[in-house]
C-alpha cells in the first residue's frame, strides 16, 4: 500500500489533508484531520471517509474547544474569589499538610480521609460499647433469640480482641487479618460478613463512625452443594429405631422427615397446631423463620406415625439427647438439615411440582429448590418413601 498527498486545506489551526491510498492496485480517497501535538508528544489524526465527514468533526470539536475554553475562564475565576477569602495562616497550614503528604496524597484526598475515620469526641464509643447496645437494641426489636445468640457470639469474638479500639479506627484490613487468623472461610466468612455489616451500619446511625468497613470485605464464593438426604432404607431405619429406643421422640423425627419442618420451627411446635383430622400442621409466625404463617399437609404415614402419641397440646418432646442417642443408635452418616433435605427431595419426586413443595416448606421461591432438589430420587423411591409405616401397620 503507498500513499500520496494531493491537497492539504486549513480551518482554523486543524488541518484536513486529503490523501490517496492505493489497495492492491486500486486507488482509495481520504481526509485525514491533523489535530496538531498532544501532551504526550504525539500527533493525533482522525481520518474519514469523505470531506463532509471531516468538517463535521472539525466544527464539533471547535465548539468542544470552546465550551472548555468557557468553562476555564469560569473556574480561574472561582479560583481566584476562592484564593481572596485564604487568610496567610490558612495557606501556612497548606504549605505544611502538603510536605507532610509528601506527594502521597493530595489535601482533598487527606481530608476525606480523616473525615471518614475520625468523629466528635462525644461521640466516640468502643467496640465493646457498641456491641452491647447493638445486641440489646435487637433484642427490644424483637429479633429471634437464635439470630440473637448468633450476633453475641460472633461480636463476642471480635470484642475480645478490640474490646477497647473505638469503632471508628477499625479498618477494613483489620477485619480481614481478623478473619483470616481464624481460617474464616465460605458460608463460615460470610456470616461473619454479614453481622460486621449490620454492627457498623448501627453505629453509622448512632455516629460513632462515618463508614462501614465491613462493606470493604470481599465476598467470599460459595460453591454451590447438593443436599445430602437419607435413602428410603436409611429413613425406615431411623423411625424404627427412634420407635424401638427412644419412643417419646417418634413425633419429632417424624415430622422432620415427613413434613419437612425446620429444627428451629419444630422445637417451639405445640400439639394444639397438629390437626390429624384436616390433615394439617399450622406454623404459627412466631415461630416460622419467615414470621409469616404457613401449613403444611399431614401424609398418610405422617397420621400412622403420629396417632399413637397425639396430644391436645404441649411442646413436642425435643431431647437433645435422645435426638443424638437415636442418631448413634441408627449408625446413620448425619449432615445439617438431612431430613428436611429429605422432605423436599421425596416430596418433590412425588408430586412433581416445585411450588407445591415450595409452599409446604415455607419458600418464597421455586427456582432454588428446583435446582436443589430436582431429580435426586425417583418416583419409585419416593413412592416406598411414602409408604414407610410403623411395624404394627406394614
Amino acid at each position: 500500500m503507498t500513499t500520496n498527498n494531493m491537497t492539504t486545506a486549513t480551518h482554523n489551526a486543524l488541518k484536513i489533508r486529503q490523501e490517496t491510498v492505493i489497495v492492491k492496485g486500486h486507488d482509495y480517497k481520504r481526509w485525514v484531520v491533523d489535530l496538531g501535538v498532544t501532551q504526550a508528544g504525539k500527533r493525533e489524526r482522525k481520518t474519514f471517509a469523505s470531506e463532509a465527514k471531516a468538517q463535521k468533526f472539525i466544527r464539533q470539536h471547535r465548539k468542544d474547544q470552546a465550551r472548555w475554553a468557557g468553562r476555564q475562564v469560569v473556574l480561574e475565576r472561582k479560583i481566584g474569589e476562592d484564593a481572596d477569602r485564604l487568610s496567610n495562616d490558612h495557606l501556612r497550614d497548606a504549605i505544611v499538610a502538603l510536605e507532610i503528604l509528601h506527594g502521597g496524597a493530595t489535601l482533598t484526598e487527606a481530608a476525606k480521609f480523616f473525615a471518614e475515620h475520625t468523629v466528635l469526641p462525644g461521640n466516640k464509643r468502643t467496640v465493646a460499647e457498641l456491641a452491647t447496645d447493638f445486641v440489646q437494641t435487637k433484642i427490644a426489636a424483637g429479633r429471634r433469640p437464635d439470630s440473637i445468640r448468633d450476633m453475641r457470639a460472633r461480636l463476642g469474638m471480635l470484642t475480645r480482641d478490640f474490646q477497647d479500639t473505638p469503632v471508628n479506627e477499625i479498618t477494613a484490613l483489620d477485619l480481614e487479618r481478623w478473619l483470616d487468623a481464624r481460617s474464616a472461610k465460605g458460608v463460615h466468612r460470610l456470616n461473619f460478613r454479614q453481622v460486621f455489616q449490620n454492627f457498623f451500619n448501627f453505629g453509622i446511625k448512632r455516629g460513632v463512625c462515618r463508614i462501614n468497613p465491613a462493606t470493604a470485605i470481599e465476598k467470599p464464593s460459595i460453591d454451590e452443594k447438593i443436599p445430602s438426604i437419607l435413602t428410603t432404607a436409611a429413613a425406615e431405619k431411623l423411625m424404627l429405631t427412634a420407635h424401638n429406643k427412644s419412643p417419646e421422640m417418634v413425633p419429632y423425627f417424624a415430622i422432620a422427615i415427613f413434613a419437612g419442618i425446620r429444627p428451629t420451627e419444630l422445637r417451639k411446635l405445640d400439639w394444639s397446631c397438629v390437626d390429624l383430622n384436616a390433615r394439617r400442621i399450622r406454623v404459627v409466625p412466631e415461630t416460622a423463620k419467615k414470621r409469616r404463617m404457613r401449613y403444611v399437609d399431614i401424609s398418610e404415614n405422617l397420621v400412622a406415625w403420629l396417632s399413637p402419641h397425639k396430644q391436645e397440646e404441649g411442646l413436642i418432646s425435643s431431647s437433645r439427647k435422645y435426638f443424638d442417642y437415636v442418631k448413634k443408635e441408627a449408625g446413620i452418616d448425619w449432615e445439617p438439615d438431612i431430613l428436611r433435605h429429605s422432605f423436599g427431595s421425596y416430596h418433590l419426586a412425588r408430586h412433581d411440582n416445585a411450588a407445591l413443595t415450595s409452599l409446604q416448606m415455607g419458600h418464597m421461591r421455586t427456582d432454588v429448590l428446583f435446582n436443589h432438589y430436582r431429580d435426586l430420587v425417583t418416583r419409585q423411591d419416593a413412592d416406598k418413601f411414602w409408604g414407610i409405616l410403623p411395624p404394627k401397620q406394614q
